[in-house]
């Protein structure tokens, strides 16, 4: 397991990381918060490629005034968002902000509301498919 995944599902999610990359022959590091970092985690495990290949990727389609930072916010948000249906929205209880407006009821400035979804391990909501 590369350094990258160790010990990620404790860190909780607003912590913001600094993950060395190598695109080409060049190295750099991008700063993505612990949620950013598993979803490319995810995006790696289903099209069965690293992180240097995304990122390389990236890379090549974005705008040259766009950092690549941004870019691959931008890629992770494009790749959820195409896979999202209309069966699974319904499950997660979007379209009415219902889900939404119940998780907010009764909590108090500063506090967290609670969740909607199953929590994973680190409390994290649970997105997978059952």
């Amino acid at each position: 397991m590369p350094p990258f995944y160790r010990d990620l599902e404790k860190v909780p999610d607003g912590v913001v990381i600094s993950q060395g990359v190598k695109i080409g022959k060049r190295r750099t590091s991008l700063n993505l918060n612990v949620g950013l970092l598993l979803a490319l985690r995810e995006i790696e495990q289903r099209e069965g490629v690293t992180l240097n290949e995304i990122c390389a990727l990236v890379q090549k389609r974005k705008s040259p005034k766009e950092k690549l930072v941004e870019a691959i916010r931008s890629y992770i948000l494009r790749y959820f968002r195409e896979a999202a249906t209309e069966e699974g929205h319904s499950v997660a209880g979007h379209g009415s902000m219902q889900s939404q407006k119940v998780a907010t009821q009764g909590t108090e400035k500063g506090k967290k509301p609670a969740p909607t979804l199953p929590l994973r391990a680190g409390g994290r909501p649970d997105f997978r498919a059952d």
